[in-house]
């Protein structure tokens, strides 16, 4: 069953940031209306992919809360101060596999349930994916901050704020997304909670599973979601980033975005590397014979007084402490620990795909099968440690940038751009008088990263080759009426998807076979050249070259199995090919595996320093704090205390 996960995040609309409720309204429901209290009229009735638009609010509410413009313009009447929070912002995603009917009864129910219960308005605007992501199906919805009675607003509920009620929410968000799936018959759920905790969560289970199978399964499930998130971004900060410029004062946070994306792509090529080779040793164990089927390959014994294999190395071992007390000793150490030679141990893998296997001419033994097996048990044992060290240099890089993180934000406590209480960057005082916006300035009211950019969806939606990565979205005959002429309707687009299913996968394997068959024999031959030479001349620059040539094939047959499929025949033979090019390269590739552990170590030791250095700056902070803490205290009795909002 795929997971996916959901987003619920709050906001406020305030005034101190020159933000109007009127605007916000007219924005998210893409409407035209005039604030009242300014004079300025908003526009945006061309605004494309908002679906539906509904207010709801309780019994007891006046009649005129159902009219957008009187109740925002009332809303922004009733607050007096020029500081005041006019309105709370829930943005909420929805499953994209929920028909439409579907979609808009959960989010009405929902809202009904959460919030009009304790006594709110809510302006609730469902928004489609438009010309961005297909499966981007959200809504807004627009909170009073006041209790509303038979005679209009009264005061203002400040439990509302709590964040207990917010987690609520995203909980019974998740309960209700998942139940609406389950009623649906679709194969998917949603977990509201962190990336991270998630992936603990598979590992815990990885290491207390009996069956092997299953083990091994939940750790490639946690690969898949070893990956840094990626940071929030405003909208023109996001926006000039996709066009390739700089936004200034976001270079950090830009630079953290990109890398984030980079992470994520490179957590699924080794999840699905990792899934090809438990698929391959499931596939080899059956070949070898059904008294061997549901074996581990670690446990197997093919040869007389041989041990069994050691235990596949964990995939947390050169991961380094999480707690926010780790210390600068605890990275030196978890880091020599990780590298000496004990703490690598090699699990036995087999071949991709059964059909790879050759057996000798002449005979058809069982010995002769086991051979045969072993070999590219060998050959892939060397490229499982290579993957094994990539995943280790990626949960290093993965450190490394969130320590450069912490080290980047004490730094600009220290040098005054971040307010060192709070943290929240410092904004630069103006040169000139503050003028309100002219109305052609919308973006002021525009929500960050609204709508996802076509460009950075076309990123995701290609494969290494340049190929199609997913299909297109499966007309659902839930999503038709039962009229003749929309199930006439709906038979046709079927159709149109199935022809187009049926291009997109022969354009597919056209292209990648075009690719493989004109550049193997190349980097064949390559590798044979290198192959010749003395192993002690194969450094730097030359022992890259090597590795990229197996990276590229690892490539190439990973984009085939994530495209056409591992079933289909040109992924099979390009498997075969690959594990063919590794076995007649075993020593070529055994350096590329010491090779990528350096780069591992190497990393590792990296992100040991910058956290020795971040935590160096992070005691200068605190000492900031404590200062500032007790001058603040010190003037307490002479300075009278703003009352929160």
């Amino acid at each position: 069953m795929e997971i996916e996960s959901i987003h619920l995040q709050a906001k406020l609309v305030q005034r101190s940031k020159q933000q109007s409720a009127v605007a916000s309204a007219a924005y998210r429901s893409g409407s035209a209306l005039t604030d009242a209290r300014t004079g300025k009229a908003f526009d945006y009735t061309r605004r494309l992919a908002i679906e539906h638009t509904r207010i709801l609010s309780p019994s007891y509410a006046p009649e005129w809360v159902s009219d957008r413009n009187t109740l925002w313009n009332t809303v922004e009447a009733v607050e007096k101060r020029k500081d005041a929070q006019v309105a709370r912002e829930i943005e909420i995603s929805i499953p994209a596999a929920l028909p439409s009917a579907v979609r808009e009864q959960l989010i009405w129910t929902f809202c009904e349930n959460n919030f009009v219960a304790l006594g709110m308005i809510a302006d609730v605007c469902l928004h489609g994916p438009g010309h961005g992501d297909p499966r981007n199906y959200h809504a807004h919805v627009m909170l009073s901050t006041r209790e509303i009675g038979p005679d209009g607003f009264g005061k203002k509920n400040r439990d509302w704020n709590a964040n207990e009620h917010l987690e609520t929410w995203k909980t019974n968000w998740e309960r209700h997304c998942n139940a609406a799936l389950e009623a649906a018959g679709i194969d998917i759920r949603v977990d509201r909670r962190s990336i991270e905790d998630r992936r603990k969560e598979k590992l815990a289970a990885a290491r207390t599973a009996t069956d092997w199978i299953a083990r091994r399964q939940l750790e490639i499930e946690a690969e898949r979601l070893n990956y840094i998130p990626r940071p929030h971004l405003p909208q023109k900060a996001y926006r000039a980033m996709v066009k390739g410029e700089v936004h200034p004062g976001y270079e950090t946070e830009i630079e953290a975005w990109k890398q984030a994306r980079i992470s994520k792509d490179a957590a699924a090529a080794r999840a699905d590397e990792m899934q090809q080779i438990l698929d391959a040793e499931i596939d080899a164990l059956s070949q070898l014979g059904p008294e061997l089927d549901g074996q581990e390959p670690g446990m197997l014994d093919t040869t007389e007084g041989t041990d069994n294999a050691s235990e596949p190395m964990d995939a947390t071992d050169l991961r380094l402490p999480d707690e926010d007390n780790e210390t600068a000793e605890d990275l030196d150490r978890q880091t020599r620990d990780d590298f000496t030679p004990e703490a690598r141990e090699v699990p036995d893998c087999l071949e991709e795909d059964p059909e790879s296997f050759s057996t000798p001419q002449g005979g058809s033994s069982a010995e002769e099968a086991v051979s045969a097996s072993e070999t590219a048990q060998e050959a892939l044992e060397v490229d499982k440690a290579i993957a094994d060290a990539c995943a280790a240099r990626g949960e290093a890089e993965r450190r490394l940038a969130r320590a450069q993180q912490n080290l980047s934000n004490a730094r600009d406590i220290l040098e005054g751009k971040r307010d060192h209480l709070t943290g929240e960057i410092l904004p630069k005082m103006p040169r000139r008088t503050f003028e309100l916006p002219s109305p052609s300035e919308p973006d002021l009211y525009e929500p960050t990263d609204d709508d996802i950019e076509q460009s950075v969806y076309e990123a995701y939606a290609h494969d290494g080759d340049g190929d199609d990565r997913a299909p297109s979205i499966l007309p659902l005959r839930t999503d038709y009426d039962e009229s003749p002429q929309e199930q006439r309707m709906f038979e046709r687009h079927l159709a149109d998807w199935e022809a187009g299913e049926t291009v997109r996968l022969n354009r597919a394997a056209t292209n990648k076979r075009s690719i493989w068959e004109s550049e193997l024999p190349k980097q064949r031959q390559r590798l044979r050249k290198y192959g010749q030479m003395d192993l002690s001349q194969i450094v730097g620059k030359t022992l890259e070259a090597v590795r990229s040539i197996f990276g590229w094939m690892r490539d190439r047959v990973t984009a085939a199995r994530g495209t056409l499929g591992s079933k289909h025949e040109l992924t099979k033979e390009m498997q075969a090919d690959w594990v063919d090019v590794l076995i007649e390269n075993r020593q070529l590739h055994e350096l590329v595996r010491q090779d990528e552990e350096r780069d591992a170590r190497r990393v590792n030791d990296e992100a040991g320093s910058v956290a020795k250095e971040g935590r160096r700056l992070w005691d200068e902070v605190e000492q900031k704090r404590g200062t500032g803490e007790a001058m603040s205290q010190k003037s307490q009795g002479s300075v009278t205390p703003h009352g929160p909002e």
